[in-house]
Protein backbone atom coordinates (compact mmCIF):
# COMPACT_ATOMS: atom_id res chain seq x y z
CA UNK A 1 0.00 0.00 0.00
CA UNK A 2 0.90 3.72 0.20
CA UNK A 3 2.47 3.82 3.82
CA UNK A 4 4.32 0.48 2.52
CA UNK A 5 5.76 2.37 -0.79
CA UNK A 6 6.38 5.52 1.44
CA UNK A 7 8.43 3.36 3.95
CA UNK A 8 10.67 1.99 1.16
CA UNK A 9 11.86 5.29 0.13
CA UNK A 10 9.65 5.00 -3.22
CA UNK A 11 7.58 8.07 -4.49
CA UNK A 12 3.26 7.74 -4.26
CA UNK A 13 1.40 9.05 -6.86
CA UNK A 14 -2.13 9.36 -6.15
CA UNK A 15 -4.69 10.69 -9.15
CA UNK A 16 -8.51 10.91 -7.64
CA UNK A 17 -10.64 13.66 -6.40
CA UNK A 18 -10.36 14.37 -3.13
CA UNK A 19 -13.20 16.97 -2.80
CA UNK A 20 -13.98 15.95 1.21
CA UNK A 21 -11.05 17.70 3.95
CA UNK A 22 -10.98 14.10 6.15
CA UNK A 23 -10.39 12.02 3.00
CA UNK A 24 -7.44 14.16 2.35
CA UNK A 25 -6.41 14.30 5.94
CA UNK A 26 -6.25 10.44 6.10
CA UNK A 27 -2.98 10.55 3.09
CA UNK A 28 -1.34 12.99 5.50
CA UNK A 29 -1.53 11.28 7.89
CA UNK A 30 -0.04 8.22 6.40
CA UNK A 31 2.51 10.50 4.85
CA UNK A 32 3.64 12.20 7.86
CA UNK A 33 3.72 8.57 9.92
CA UNK A 34 6.54 8.04 7.21
CA UNK A 35 8.65 11.26 7.26
CA UNK A 36 7.24 12.16 4.01
CA UNK A 37 6.00 15.47 2.07
CA UNK A 38 2.93 15.32 0.21
CA UNK A 39 2.75 17.70 -3.04
CA UNK A 40 -1.00 18.49 -3.82
CA UNK A 41 -1.20 19.40 -7.27
CA UNK A 42 -5.16 20.94 -7.79
CA UNK A 43 -6.05 20.83 -11.22
CA UNK A 44 -8.46 23.47 -12.42
CA UNK A 45 -9.84 25.28 -14.97
CA UNK A 46 -13.08 27.15 -16.10
CA UNK A 47 -16.62 25.94 -15.54
CA UNK A 48 -17.12 26.12 -19.15
CA UNK A 49 -13.82 24.00 -20.10
CA UNK A 50 -14.62 21.33 -18.14
CA UNK A 51 -18.10 20.86 -19.05
CA UNK A 52 -16.98 20.55 -22.39
CA UNK A 53 -14.54 18.40 -21.46
CA UNK A 54 -17.17 16.12 -20.12
CA UNK A 55 -19.27 16.25 -23.45
CA UNK A 56 -16.32 15.38 -25.23
CA UNK A 57 -15.14 12.22 -23.13
CA UNK A 58 -15.40 8.96 -24.86
CA UNK A 59 -18.53 6.80 -23.03
CA UNK A 60 -18.52 4.98 -20.17
CA UNK A 61 -16.43 1.50 -20.52
CA UNK A 62 -17.30 -0.05 -17.37
CA UNK A 63 -16.62 2.70 -14.71
CA UNK A 64 -18.68 2.86 -11.45
CA UNK A 65 -19.80 6.17 -12.25
CA UNK A 66 -20.62 8.03 -15.17
CA UNK A 67 -17.71 10.14 -16.29
CA UNK A 68 -19.39 12.73 -18.70
CA UNK A 69 -21.98 13.46 -16.06
CA UNK A 70 -22.71 17.15 -15.50
CA UNK A 71 -25.04 16.46 -12.82
CA UNK A 72 -21.49 14.95 -10.55
CA UNK A 73 -19.42 17.79 -11.69
CA UNK A 74 -22.12 19.92 -10.35
CA UNK A 75 -22.45 17.77 -6.81
CA UNK A 76 -18.45 17.20 -6.98
CA UNK A 77 -18.65 21.26 -7.51
CA UNK A 78 -20.81 21.87 -4.43
CA UNK A 79 -19.41 19.56 -1.77
CA UNK A 80 -15.88 20.47 -2.76
CA UNK A 81 -14.04 21.46 0.04
CA UNK A 82 -11.16 24.06 -0.02
CA UNK A 83 -7.80 22.71 0.15
CA UNK A 84 -6.20 25.90 1.62
CA UNK A 85 -7.37 25.38 4.93
CA UNK A 86 -5.82 21.30 5.31
CA UNK A 87 -2.24 22.72 4.77
CA UNK A 88 -2.92 25.46 8.20
CA UNK A 89 -3.80 22.65 10.41
CA UNK A 90 -0.63 20.88 12.30
CA UNK A 91 -1.55 17.75 10.11
CA UNK A 92 -0.65 19.54 7.20
CA UNK A 93 2.39 20.92 8.20
CA UNK A 94 4.03 18.51 5.75
CA UNK A 95 1.50 19.13 2.65
CA UNK A 96 2.51 21.20 -0.28
CA UNK A 97 -0.26 22.78 -2.27
CA UNK A 98 -0.07 24.26 -6.05
CA UNK A 99 -2.24 25.03 -8.44
CA UNK A 100 -2.12 24.10 -11.91
CA UNK A 101 -4.68 26.00 -14.29
CA UNK A 102 -4.89 22.98 -17.21
CA UNK A 103 -7.19 25.53 -19.42
CA UNK A 104 -4.18 28.58 -19.11
CA UNK A 105 -1.05 26.67 -18.59
CA UNK A 106 -0.45 28.38 -15.16
CA UNK A 107 1.17 27.31 -12.25
CA UNK A 108 0.32 28.55 -8.49
CA UNK A 109 2.22 28.17 -5.45
CA UNK A 110 0.19 28.05 -2.85
CA UNK A 111 2.66 26.59 0.18
CA UNK A 112 6.00 25.11 -1.08
CA UNK A 113 8.64 23.19 1.04
CA UNK A 114 12.28 23.25 -0.50
CA UNK A 115 12.63 19.96 -0.42
CA UNK A 116 9.35 19.44 -2.99
CA UNK A 117 11.20 22.09 -5.34
CA UNK A 118 12.76 19.88 -7.78
CA UNK A 119 9.29 18.50 -8.71
CA UNK A 120 7.84 21.40 -9.05
CA UNK A 121 10.04 22.93 -11.37
CA UNK A 122 9.37 19.77 -13.35
CA UNK A 123 6.20 20.22 -13.53
CA UNK A 124 6.46 23.95 -14.26
CA UNK A 125 9.12 22.82 -17.12
CA UNK A 126 6.20 20.76 -18.49
CA UNK A 127 3.51 23.21 -19.04
CA UNK A 128 5.88 26.25 -20.62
Amino acid sequence: GVADSLRSGRNVLLDSVHRFAHRRHSLYTIASLCDAYVLVVECVCSEMEAKRRLRERPGNSGQITDSKSLELYDRFKEEWEQIERDTTTPEGAHVAHIVLDTERNILERKKVHPELEDVIQSIQKSIS
